[in-house]
């Protein structure tokens, strides 16, 4: 455990509101309490903000995990397709014929040319 202390929001704006609408210094009221001026401030800044900014700002950045998580998720299928297609091509290409084999493709089956100009 780190030894940090949680304070709850209520707290948090409380003593906020303190130094916003009371006039009181941050280093008085970070004194006073036991709390860092840093903590403070962050708070200040915090619940000064109307609610609906707040609100705002964590669906924002709730929003950008998301879509890191899915540009992660995206990023890795990408490579793995990367390297499935070197696999293949690297497999089916004979640089001594330099020609492509479609014998190792079990599931190809030829179809004669003039399928197409059947249908």
């Amino acid at each position: 455990m780190s030894g940090q202390i949680r304070f709850n929001d209520a707290f948090k704006k409380d003593v906020a509101s303190q130094v916003v609408e009371r006039g009181y210094s941050v280093r008085d009221v970070a004194d006073r309490l036991g709390i860092s001026t840093k903590s403070l401030y962050t708070w200040k800044a915090q619940f000064s903000k109307p609610s609906a900014v707040r609100d705002d700002e964590a669906a924002l950045a709730s929003e950008l995990r998301r879509v890191k998580r899915e540009l992660a998720r995206v990023t890795e299928e990408r490579d793995i397709l990367k390297k499935a297609t070197a696999d293949f091509v690297n497999s089916r290409f004979d640089p001594d014929t330099k020609e492509w084999s479609l014998k190792k493709v079990p599931h190809v089956e030829l179809v004669e040319k003039s399928y197409g100009a059947r249908h």
